[in-house]
């Protein structure tokens, strides 16, 4: 379609997802470039041209039912060209707004490019105001087919969380939108509850095309946990019944029409692949049943904020889920699954993943075993966020040798190139724009050496330091509970203030002593930890 100087065209997709999901329409609507522009500029003097492109489609979340596309893409070119000259300046001012939450590395430039990179690649692929998820490859790539796995969740979506919560919230709407898809796939494969596919696109239905690979179930976990976070983050009561209670509970049912009964009164879980592919049909996968078990226990726990009974079954079959572990080796150390040898090569962070991000209660010498057994035999041509996810893990037990070693190798390698894009593989190997490793990079900047974590309706700082290599890091505008903070952390110390006016009044502890927060920073010594918490409500007797 022509006119106006606009050139417009229109797109069908040539087939469904499913026999019942409708078809995407897309309209793009361009300055019309098919024949030269010519002008004359007169010397010392100058002229601006704008070249605009406007692009709307049905599957848009402002779409109206039977609206034209073409119309509405052309409307909007119209109304951009009218006022050109102010589409930098608002650009420009969305950017900035999007910018005041961000992450600063001092005294290292290199590493402080890599992370503003890691950052512009996740904003670059997720809006508040689109509910949709991402994939591995973003919009950048066709990577993974476009689809949405457990890396949105797992490894892009906590940045979201900690510094972009509209996002993280949109991205949530997705998967809460297709809890009749996740029911239905669960009865499909004979279970209970909800059942979210491995791969998933635009309609919800699973769209996986490896046959086999939807064992992969530990997704419905990493889903429960996000939504946990979020809840944690936030404390927002309101979309935990109406949002997030379904979920919770549908994923719950899930695992107990999953889990199996053993002769000993504990329970098991068959035919199932932890994060480890190299190893499928496995039982007792002991990523699994410790996600199945938080997924479990999380249900009951929240019944009663989200309005709901909590049922006991939920947290009996929790405390007889079957967890792996092997005390008589030196070190002691969860074995991956039912009757792995220690040794074994596996593909990628499975059972060290039980300490963060699970957040799994152990002690300190079964979590460093673990570190030491898989560090051992986890795959060097693994992806990305493994040895991202080392460094965090490391860190948490003290041993800030091997913590540095692993951080530098989570990035120095796979974010590559002029733009440092980021790749699922070492020296530009494996799916471009890998936003999984770029999200498993950032994890171990904010919660590994910023030492982060949402737990139990608190912020834990947990012994804030610098990057190696670096003099300083500031984590500006993190998000809890309705106020943004700034964390600032230097070699002699760190300290934390709020950003603007609070919606919520927050208090630190830190060695028996609480301070109310305000903008002023409260600041701490190195090698401290501290814990940020809503200040209960204050009521008074009127006598």
């Amino acid at each position: 379609e022509e006119g106006d100087g606009i050139h417009c065209w229109k797109g069908t997709a040539k087939i469904a997802e499913t026999k019942t999901s409708p078809r995407a329409v897309v309209a793009a609507c361009h300055t019309d470039l098919r024949t030269p522009v010519q002008f004359t500029i007169p010397a010392k003097e100058k002229k601006t041209v704008f070249f605009i492109s406007a692009i709307y489609s049905n599957v848009d979340a402002d779409y109206q039912a039977g609206a034209d596309v073409v119309a509405v893409a052309r409307a909007a070119h119209k109304k951009a060209t009218a006022g050109a000259t102010g589409l930098r300046a608002s650009h420009e001012a969305a950017m900035a707004k999007l910018w005041g939450s961000k992450i600063e590395v001092g005294g290292n430039p290199r590493l402080a490019a890599v992370v503003n990179a890691s950052l512009a690649s996740l904003l670059e692929t997720a809006r508040s105001d689109v509910y949709y998820s991402t994939s591995p490859g973003g919009l950048a790539t066709n990577g993974y087919n476009g689809h949405s796995f457990w890396d949105v969740e797992t490894w892009m979506w906590p940045t979201y969380l900690a510094l972009y919560p509209e996002i993280a919230k949109a991205m949530l709407k997705y998967r809460a939108d297709r809890l009749p898809e996740a029911k239905a796939n669960a009865l499909l494969n004979n279970f209970s509850g909800a059942m979210f596919p491995w791969e998933s696109a635009f309609s919800g239905t699973e769209v996986d095309p490896a046959q086999g690979t939807t064992t992969e179930e530990h997704l419905q976990s990493d889903i429960a946990l996000a939504f946990r976070q979020y809840y944690e983050a936030t404390g927002d009561v309101e979309w935990l019944k109406t949002v997030a209670w379904p979920v919770l509970e549908g994923i719950a049912d899930f695992w107990v029409s999953k889990a199996i009964p053993n002769t000993d009164g504990t329970y098991s879980i068959p035919h199932i692949v932890g994060p480890d592919e190299y190893h499928t049909d496995v039982t007792d996968s002991v990523y699994c049943n410790a996600g199945a078990q938080i997924s479990l226990n999380m249900a009951y726990d929240l019944a009663k904020a989200a309005g709901q009974e909590p049922k006991e079954h939920y947290k009996t079959l929790a405390g007889k889920l079957r967890i792996l572990v092997n005390n008589t080796s030196s070190p002691p150390f969860h074995p991956e699954y039912e009757n792995y040898t220690r040794g074994t090569v596996v593909k990628q962070a499975d059972t060290i993943l039980l300490g963060y991000p699970l957040l799994v209660s152990m002690p300190k010498a079964l979590r460093s075993g673990d570190l030491e057994v898989y560090a051992n035999v986890s795959d060097p041509a693994g992806p990305a966020m493994t040895w991202s996810m080392f460094s965090v893990n490391f860190r948490d037990v003290g041993d800030l040798e091997q913590a540095d070693a692993f951080f530098t190798r989570g990035y120095v390698d796979n974010a590559v190139g002029d733009f440092l894009e980021w790749h699922e593989g070492t020296h530009a190997s494996g799916s471009a724009n890998f936003l999984t490793g770029a999200g498993g990079f950032l994890q171990s900047v904010w919660a590994g050496y910023g030492g982060m974590r949402f737990i139990n309706g608190t912020l834990v700082l947990q012994n804030p330091s610098p990057l190696p290599g670096s003099t300083s890091l500031a984590l500006r505008s993190v998000y809890f509970r309705g106020v943004k903070l700034d964390i600032v952390i230097e070699e002699t110390g760190w300290s934390v203030a709020v950003v603007g006016t609070p919606g919520q009044a927050l208090e630190v502890e830190s060695g028996g002593k609480v301070t109310e927060l305000s903008g002023k920073p409260v600041r701490f010594p190195a090698r401290s930890s501290a814990v940020v918490r809503p200040i209960p409500h204050q009521v008074f007797a009127l006598v």
